[in-house]
């Protein structure tokens, strides 16, 4: 027996209510930038602010999607037969797809509510009260907006975690823009501490380095003047004079050029806010496992460029991950960015394990707690697994009496025949 659909919304929902969920930098800025326009579109054609910005935040990546950067497209509306517009295609769904282009984000959010308010499927959600974001996210799953099958917790986890239901109910939000932006400020200091820290450092070894210089080219001209006194020629008086004079001068030139230009008013420098890797301009699409946010690894990215791009703590980000201090990230591999679940939300209960793969492996791949999984399977933590292992991604029989007998009620006794969910 194991769960099947029906029960699973309701258990994310659970989890949801249970889990104080983290607020990412990329979601708040995206926010910050686009609040206005969601309530113009409610205003003028009925659409819940609050729908509208999660919509675009999952649609668009927060605004860095490709689709997003390239056609201004935050809700991945396609073509269809209607449109006279720009278009541009994409590769999606196994073949190239044409897709809506606009000359601005605005056109997009405009375009969007007009979609569903021109869609028949979409008249019953107009009927709903604005501020019932959870029926409008139902409602527009029922209506087939996205095949995704948390589609609809997905959006209601993104306007919870972020207070997005004050902006369709007129609430003001810079409160909470507000803690941002402290905590923005927060980091920066630390970070322009620490770099004045190291540029103190570097300036003293540099003071240091060129004051034997100095020392040893003064030696070196006093033996000179040495030499031209005993000799008692002026030229050679001369010529150790002119030794003294550039060797002094040149120590300061050195000192000036080296040392001072390490020793910097950091506190005024602007700490940029996105990952220093390899390319310093790159920044992180995020998708989503089940209704867990993460991102895929880039080559050159480190603990410390994540932290400064969505706004959370290095030790946060490899606590959620179950990454040893010393982990070096793999090009590829999810980063989870948000607490892992208990129980894998999609269909197929089961993992087969396979060569090489690992329980902190097949953890990352489902968006789940390693602590879980190994209890789940009643395995001991550390222990390693073997090839052709069926490994449980949830199991009823560890529910409460309360959840089994709501289990028990969802489900009916079944066939434990496996097949691999195709996660990409």
């Amino acid at each position: 027996m194991h769960l099947r659909k029906p029960l699973i919304p309701l258990l994310c929902l659970i989890a949801f209510s249970i889990v104080a969920q983290n607020r990412l930098k990329p979601y708040v800025d995206y926010i910050a930038k686009y609040a206005d326009i969601a309530i113009r579109q409610q205003k003028k054609h009925g659409v819940p602010a609050s729908i509208t910005l999660a919509q675009g935040i999952l649609e668009s990546g927060a605004g860095n999607s490709e689709m997003a950067k390239r056609s201004n497209n935050h809700f991945g509306i396609k073509c269809h037969n209607n449109w006279t517009g720009d278009t541009i295609m994409y590769f999606d769904d196994n073949e190239n797809t044409c897709f809506r282009k606009y000359n601005n984000p605005e056109e997009s959010f405009d375009d969007h509510s007009l979609f569903l308010v021109r869609g028949r499927r979409y008249a019953p959600l107009f009927q709903i009260d604005k501020a019932d974001y959870k029926g409008w996210a139902y409602g527009l799953k029922n209506a087939g907006y996205a095949t995704d099958p948390t589609y609809a917790e997905k959006l209601i986890r993104v306007i919870e975690t972020y207070g997005l239901n004050e902006f369709t109910e007129g609430k003001k939000y810079e409160k909470a823009v507000e803690a941002d932006s402290t905590r923005q400020l927060a980091l920066a200091s630390r970070l322009a501490k620490k770099e004045a820290e190291k540029a103190k450092k570097l300036s003293a070894r540099q003071f240091k380095k060129d004051s034997i210089l100095s020392v040893k080219i003064e030696a070196k001209a006093a033996k000179v003047l040495q030499d031209s006194i005993a000799r008692s020629t002026r030229k050679a008086e001369r010529a150790a004079r002119r030794l003294i004079r550039d060797s002094i001068a040149g120590t300061y030139s050195i000192f000036s050029n080296k040392a001072l230009a390490n020793v910097k008013d950091y506190q005024a420098i602007t700490v940029k806010p996105a990952a220093q890797t390899i390319n310093p301009l790159s920044c992180h699409e995020i998708v989503y496992q089940g209704t867990t946010p993460y991102i895929k690894a880039q080559f050159g990215d480190s603990f410390e460029g994540l932290a400064d791009e969505f706004g959370l703590g290095v030790s946060r980000i490899r606590s959620i991950n179950e990454f040893p201090r010393n982990y070096v990230l793999q090009t590829g591999e999810p980063v989870y960015l948000d607490t892992k679940t208990t129980w894998w939300e999609g269909e197929y209960p089961l993992h087969i394990a396979k060569s090489g793969e690992s329980m902190h492996f097949i953890a990352q791949k489902y968006a789940l707690k390693l602590d879980a999984l190994y209890k789940m399977n009643d395995m001991t933590p550390g222990e390693p697994v073997k090839p052709g292992t069926k490994i449980k991604l949830r199991n009823p029989e560890q529910l409460s009496p309360f959840m089994r007998t709501m289990n028990d009620a969802f489900n009916k006794t079944d066939s434990t025949t496996v097949k691999q969910p195709n996660i990409k």
